[in-house]
């Protein structure tokens, strides 16, 4: 049965209708009116590469914040938890090479993935869009 509450809740269509569509592996809208990003994932657990960079900067590299400056790179995914979307970052670092289960799990136990950020899903019936806007800004 469906509720009031969710019968209010827009569908995909009409959520982005109004928005400006950048395709691309990860294909983001943008809402004019509202200032923000909205990005669809439809990739929940496939491994791509983060890099972080600072593309303009204060342009002293004494902090550290030289312009053009390359920040760290991940293998990182998107895992869906409840009505949030955690990007993680993957340990790449340290792997089990046996093929020994206790070993890997025991790699897997001490070297942990990091959780990034993560995104709240907006509006909450839409699996696909998160609102991006805090991880650019």
């Amino acid at each position: 049965m469906i509720t009031q509450a969710q019968a209010a809740i827009k569908s995909i269509s009409q959520f982005t209708q109004n928005m400006s569509k950048y395709p691309g592996y990860f294909t983001f809208y943008y809402a004019n009116d509202e200032g923000k990003l909205y990005l669809e994932v439809d990739k929940l657990k496939a491994p791509f590469l983060l890099q972080q960079s600072l593309p303009y900067g204060v342009g002293s590299n004494d902090i550290g914040l030289d312009r053009g400056q390359l920040g760290n790179t991940y293998l990182a995914q998107f895992e869906r938890m409840g009505n949030k979307v955690m990007l993680r970052a993957l340990n790449t670092y340290y792997r089990a090479s046996s093929s020994n289960s206790a070993e890997q799990q025991s790699v897997n136990e001490a070297f942990a993935s990091s959780i990034l950020y993560g995104l709240k899903c907006r509006p909450a019936r839409i699996l696909a869009y998160w609102w991006i806007t805090p991880l650019i800004c």
